[in-house]
């Protein structure tokens, strides 16, 4: 995929070319243009899928580009750079079609996440041009249409689903039978390890593909994320017995261990006409909720008493959860000391305790999720992962290992309802590091919580986004070097952190008024 970024300002295309790893949003070639007239010119010849336009350019501006581009019919995701606040340039770009509008000097993670929507768009209508020529535009079209009729959305009617599937995918009939393969994951873990999510569930879906249908493309499948869980739904066609799914999930599980340090609970259901979906889905759905918390296990759907009040396994994950959630750390020891107990009891003690000490870490992972807690904090000194390592070898070890992940995490939720505190927090880290590259990760990381939860926090405790707060601090320091050294504007620019010099005067000029030559006069 293409992307071009058009703008008068040389140093504004280098910044926003090396900011970001663009080839990780599918994005291979950055084409430059530095006027109106050569953008209309490299749109022609290069067709971009993706255009990043400032407004005021020479020649041409970019209100004019994107008119003369949706004139010309050419489909393309356009997104607005500019200076400019006023509304009225909003307005003219939405009326034309422009996918969104940002306003300089930006956040690096506000760019990649409007360019990664644009992209995301640009691949579905694609793909939907392409549905009838192209063999994986098609099957795009089948998986959406697939995902749509199990959610309920055309129906149960027999003549109705036949006509719907005859033009794009004749091989699938009212008839046709299909075994849902729900496989679900905590990513937690694997996004502490580093993993990006969009990367996380490329992987995964691929994974899933593979070991179940023996094939590298995708095929009948649909892959969903809800918080901290991702769940492909695989619409299985071909006939395999129940040791052959069984042989495949256990290949799955242990690749996703070994390569996404993800462990997944696989849920089998029976095989069933495809008119049959839209009653058979909810019932799976409902059933891999309550599987949530059995990393690693694989459930035939047959094998389990679905009405049962718990879940298959060694200890009630619903029961574990209730008492977090009511902060009621007597309950949740006296379960987990009776569980040890009685499995310690068994000849499968070792498989069984290493299993409790696993949907413990689950249950802890999702809870802390759930709450913006960052999941590696638990074991940030060496006496936590001393506990963690200990905790399958006695009963005393596993209840002493549950005390402290409880305590842990009380602490930390206390300290996130001190929200202030926290706020007060993270700008002491930006003064002592603004002249750094650091980023809402790094500053995540310090105190323990998700970046989306870290935006939204110093948001409203401040009024200020993370960035707008760093940029205060380094251009506060710019103006007291500006005014008591004789520093020339561009060494001021890297000393507070300023990587360009067009981006230091643009940042400036926004919070002085002025350019930063004029301000020291």
């Amino acid at each position: 995929m293409k992307m071009l970024v058009a703008d008068d300002d040389r140093s504004t295309i280098d910044m926003i070319e090396s900011v970001i790893d663009w080839s990780e949003l599918g994005i291979d070639k950055v084409l430059r243009a530095y006027n109106g007239a050569a953008a209309k010119q490299l749109i022609r010849q290069e067709q971009p899928e993706i255009v990043l336009c400032d407004i005021g350019m020479p020649l041409c501006d970019g209100i004019q580009v994107l008119k003369w581009l949706r004139s010309e019919g050419v489909a393309t995701e356009f997104i607005f750079l500019t200076c400019y606040s006023d509304f009225e340039y909003a307005r003219e770009a939405l009326r034309y079609g422009a996918s969104n509008y940002l306003t300089k000097p930006f956040e690096t993670e506000e760019l990649k996440t409007v360019v990664n929507a644009a992209v995301q768009k640009a691949l579905k209508e694609k793909n939907l041009r392409l549905g009838s020529q192209d063999s994986s535009g098609r099957l795009y079209i089948v998986n959406s249409m697939l995902n749509s009729l199990s959610a309920g959305n055309y129906g149960t009617d027999r003549a109705a689903i036949a006509s719907l599937f005859a033009a794009v995918e004749p091989r699938l009939k009212p008839d046709t039978q299909i075994r849902l393969i729900y496989i679900q994951a905590n990513a937690s873990q694997a996004l502490n390890a580093g993993w990006k999510e969009s990367q996380l569930k490329y992987a995964f879906g691929q994974i899933c593909i593979e070991a179940l249908t023996g094939k590298l493309k995708l095929e009948y499948a649909t892959l969903a994320g809800e918080n901290s869980y991702i769940t492909m739904i695989v619409f299985l066609t071909e006939q395999y017995s129940a040791e052959a799914l069984r042989k495949k999930c256990e290949d799955l599980i242990a690749l996703c261990r070994r390569y996404l340090s993800c462990d997944p609970v696989c849920l089998i259901g029976e095989p069933c006409a495809l008119c049959r979906l839209p009653e058979v889905r909810p019932e799976m759905d409902r059933a891999i909720e309550k599987l949530r918390f059995h990393a690693g296990k694989i459930v035939f759907w047959t094998e389990y008493d679905w009405n049962a009040s718990g879940t298959p396994g060694n200890i009630d994950h619903r029961l574990v959860l209730e008492h977090l959630q009511q902060h009621n750390k007597a309950a949740l020891m006296s379960l987990v000391a009776k569980t040890a107990e009685e499995l310690a009891s068994r000849n499968s003690a070792d498989i069984d305790m290493h299993m409790l000490h696993q949907d413990l870490l689950q249950v802890f992972y999702s809870y802390m999720q759930d709450n913006n807690i960052q999941a590696h904090a638990v074991f940030k000194d060496p006496a936590a992962r001393e506990m963690n390592e200990k905790a399958e070898q006695s009963v005393f070890n596993m209840v002493k290992f549950t005390s402290y992940m409880y305590d842990c995490v009380e602490e930390m939720l206390l300290k996130l309802r001190e929200a202030s505190g926290i706020a007060e927090k993270i700008k002491a880290y930006i003064e002592e590091h603004y002249k750094e590259d650091i980023s809402r990760g790094d500053i995540a990381a310090y105190v323990y919580v998700t970046p989306n939860y870290l935006s939204k926090l110093f948001r409203q405790e401040t009024g200020f986004t993370l960035r707008e707060y760093i940029n205060q601090c380094r251009i506060r320091e710019a103006k007291r070097l500006m005014a008591t050294t004789s520093m020339s504007v561009g060494d001021v620019a890297l000393e507070v952190g300023f990587d360009n010099l067009s981006y230091f005067s643009t940042v400036f000029k926004k919070a002085c008024g002025i350019s930063p030559a004029a301000w020291r006069g």
